[in-house]
């Protein structure tokens, strides 16, 4: 698809604490990374600075509330409200708790998505 619209795709593999990105993306995807709620935190504002402006972060993890699947220890899923406040100084777009089908049972998942004006 990116090829097909002639859009630039870079990927990156690596420690997520310690990267820093430069130069600055038009998107962060952060899909299910589970990490305790300080480093989730901290990861959040690093991020913002990785935007360049009209750039967008899209976080998808499991939620705190979940109890279908996912990690059995709330203290490394994700919520909302943490998730925006972390995203301080962008526009939320999006700031949900997404429900989500699986064969256990409806799992819940944070769902936000942020612009940097």
């Amino acid at each position: 698809m990116a090829f097909d619209a002639e859009v630039e795709l870079a990927t990156v593999v690596s420690d997520v604490e310690t990267y820093e990105q430069v130069p600055p993306v038009d998107l962060v995807l952060l899909s299910y990374l589970q990490i305790p709620d300080n480093h989730q935190r901290r990861l959040l504002k690093r991020v913002t600075r990785w935007l360049n402006p009209g750039g967008l972060v899209l976080v998808v993890a499991h939620d705190k509330s979940n109890t279908v699947g996912g990690p059995p220890d709330p203290s490394v899923c994700y919520s909302v409200e943490q998730t925006v406040a972390a995203l301080e100084g962008l526009r939320i777009e999006v700031a949900e708790v997404a429900q989500r089908e699986t064969p256990a049972g409806i799992a819940l998942d944070t769902v936000v998505l942020a612009l940097k004006d």
